[in-house]
């Protein structure tokens, strides 16, 4: 048995890189996640799948989501280091 929501984070994390993949330009370093829910770190670990990411910014309506996103390192590793997180609220 499987837990659904988990199959939702990590379907609603994979439609971004899906997408990136195919329009956005491979020298992509930087992005912006408006929300901080747990599918924020999952849309964060598929797009540097595809891409390159060494900036991450991100904004969420209740700041102290925010900061707590910008804090988590398990999230923040890619092939070449880290990646650094702005915390925009």
């Amino acid at each position: 048995m499987i837990d659904g929501t988990v199959v939702t984070d990590l379907r609603t994390g994979a439609v971004p890189a899906a997408v990136g993949a195919r329009y956005l330009p491979k020298i992509s370093e930087i992005v912006a996640m408006l929300g901080a829910p747990i599918q924020a770190r999952y849309r964060l670990a598929a797009l540097n799948g595809v891409l390159d990411i060494r900036e991450d910014c991100v904004h969420n309506v209740v700041e102290e989501t925010s900061r707590r996103y910008a804090e988590e390192p398990v999230y923040r590793y890619h092939r070449e280091g880290s990646i650094e997180t702005l915390h925009l609220n």
